[in-house]
């Protein structure tokens, strides 16, 4: 599927702004608490993470055991990543990509977990339901998922000194709705203001099941 003029936007500010973000990865992990809560229901398996930027989140995983891989379209970001993280294996990849086999590489049902910590905040609510097709269709039948989205209303751009980025907003019931259209099992969701700012509440957080 053909990015929107916005996401196109979104992407290219991404890639101007790798080095920054570059500096910004340490060794604490922002979503650890998610992290520690998603391995009650997965200790272990294969886990794709969907919009991985500089891979910092395959920190988390690779060590304990799983089997991880990140995919983001960014080219700079993903060269960052393989710095953070150089035992991981990362792909240039669009997320809508993972609705076709032929597109992706990847086959029905083969991952056990999915990954999209603000990954899914870019994605125009037109395209939501394309994006979660993509995601339910390599994750295994009661396979988990996490995923952060944007507490807010409507659809933004935003413009600060890392370019402009275009934001998809929800309340918390709402964007649990679409899970459920989706056929995904909300297992937990949760409300996190640490990422409030002029724009936005926080994040809103769900550890899912795929109901499929």
């Amino acid at each position: 599927m053909e990015l929107t003029p916005m996401e196109k936007i979104t992407i290219e500010s991404y890639d101007k702004a790798a080095g920054f973000r570059k500096q910004s990865c340490t060794t604490k992990f922002f979503w650890q608490d998610m992290f520690e809560r998603l391995k009650e229901y997965l200790p272990t398996g294969n886990v794709i993470d969907v919009g991985c930027g500089t891979g910092s989140d395959a920190r988390m995983f690779i060590p304990i055991g799983y089997d991880y891989l990140g995919i983001d379209l960014s080219v700079p970001l993903l060269d960052v990543a393989k710095e953070v993280a150089p035992e991981a294996d990362f792909r240039l990849m669009n997320l809508y990509n993972l609705a076709s086999e032929i597109e992706s590489g990847f086959k029905d049902d083969e991952f056990d977990l999915v990954w999209a910590a603000c990954s899914l905040i870019h994605v125009p609510k037109a395209r939501i339901d394309d994006a979660l097709t993509g995601i339910k269709r390599v994750l295994k039948p009661k396979g988990f998922g996490f995923i952060a989205m944007r507490e807010g209303d409507g659809e933004q751009m935003v413009s600060d000194s890392q370019g402009s980025r275009f934001f998809s907003l929800y309340s918390l019931p709402q964007f649990a709705n679409i899970l459920a259209r989706n056929n995904f099992y909300v297992l937990d969701q949760s409300r996190d203001e640490r990422g409030a700012n002029k724009f936005s509440s926080g994040f809103l957080c769900y550890h899912v099941r795929n109901g499929k």
